[in-house]
């Protein structure tokens, strides 16, 4: 156990019925042991939650329902998947090919269209050179 989860322990055990302090004692290390193994859920600190709360003295319920949350999320928070990398990796390569745009079929009509613009942008390119020349000249 490392210095917070004994500290979670020693608050929850203090307040835990004397008859039942075995019993949350054994839920508390299976949490810690899920935390050191990287597979604690919200769901199971939920779960340890409900689990636990019928083994503490009732005036303490809030107190250490705060603080099995508390532990819980800041354990989510820290603890990261062995997979991680791999689950990056995958990530990654999945936007990649998710990200290439698709092939277009030319048509003859895009063709033509593609013609058109081309032949429109030279004839306004020739007429303001004629227009240039003009000027020129004039002057």
């Amino acid at each position: 156990m490392n210095a917070v989860q004994e500290k979670l322990s020693s608050f929850i055990l203090k307040r835990t019925l004397e008859k039942k302090q075995k019993d949350a004692q054994a839920l508390l290390l299976g949490a810690f042991s899920q935390q050191d193994k990287g597979t604690l859920t919200l769901v199971k600190i939920e779960g340890l939650v409900t689990k636990i709360l019928p083994f503490i003295i009732p005036k303490h319920g809030d107190e250490v329902k705060k603080a099995i949350l508390k532990f819980g999320m800041d354990a989510l928070k820290s603890n990261k998947p062995k997979n991680v990398t791999k689950t990056v990796k995958v990530a990654k390569k999945a936007t990649k090919t998710t990200t290439k745009k698709p092939v277009k079929k030319v048509t003859k009509a895009d063709t033509a269209k593609k013609s058109v613009k081309k032949v429109a942008k030279a004839v306004a390119t020739n007429t303001a050179k004629k227009t240039v020349k003009k000027i020129n000249s004039s002057w």
